[in-house]
């Protein structure tokens, strides 16, 4: 059994943890925040939506433009306000 013990959290917020590798080795590696894991980003999502947004004539992305709008950021997240948002993600 692989013994791993968290050490520390990085500076970009990814848990640090030492571990090791399939040959016995030990080996550093980071982890992100689960709320910033791309692994777990659907989890959450109804079956009917997954379903949904895998059909290729669903514009996926258009959620995700209008979230950020929701939520008054620009494309790197920085708060710019939500009339520039919906302006620059082009939401009506």
């Amino acid at each position: 059994m692989t013994k791993t013990e968290r050490n520390q959290t990085t500076k970009s917020g990814l848990k640090l943890y030492t571990t090791t590798d399939r040959h016995g080795k030990m080996i550093k590696v980071t982890i992100p925040e689960d709320a910033e894991n791309p692994d777990f980003a659907f989890q959450t999502l109804s079956t009917r939506l997954l379903v949904e947004f895998n059909d290729p004539k669903v514009d996926v992305r258009y959620y995700i433009r209008k979230e950020l709008a929701n939520r008054g950021v620009d494309l790197n997240g920085i708060w710019i306000g939500f009339e520039a948002a919906k302006k620059l993600h082009r939401i009506l």
